[in-house]
């Protein structure tokens, strides 16, 4: 695993069940139920710095970015929107062309893909009926 994996990773290990158990309850609602997404900034990507800006994005000169939040976790997502005067056939064109996702760290888990759900909506059930929520 290189650097960057092992930042990005920086959550429990073992089995979904044992990461599930490990993880804070904030981060256990999300894997549950989505995220609680806020909007925090609509601007121009040219406003950005280089290295917040992929690649493809300057490639296609997608030019609007929508930032936003979740109020539990605090996972960043960025979604990027073309120029007005490339959007065509009016406002039912204007749509996300890229999206990207900013995780905190110990959020994402190492393995495969996205653990099970299930798992993580057993573990959010049972810190509920312990009296464990995110909004206490």
């Amino acid at each position: 695993m290189t650097a960057t994996q092992e930042r990005r990773y920086a959550g429990p290990e073992g089995t979904t069940q044992e990461q599930a158990d490990a993880l804070p309850t904030h981060f256990v609602e999300c894997r549950t139920i989505g995220h609680a997404w806020s909007i925090r900034w609509w601007g121009s990507v040219w406003e950005l710095p280089d290295d917040l800006v992929p690649s493809v994005v300057r490639e296609f000169r997608w030019d609007l970015i929508r930032v936003s939040t979740c109020l539990r976790c605090h996972t960043i997502r960025d979604e990027f929107y073309p120029k007005a005067h490339q959007v065509s056939n009016g406002y039912n064109r204007f749509q996300c062309q890229y999206r990207r996702y900013r995780y905190p760290n110990g959020y994402q888990v190492p393995g495969n893909g996205r653990p099970d759900r299930r798992i993580f909506s057993k573990v959010a059930f049972e810190r509920w009926v312990a009296g464990e929520t995110f909004l206490q």
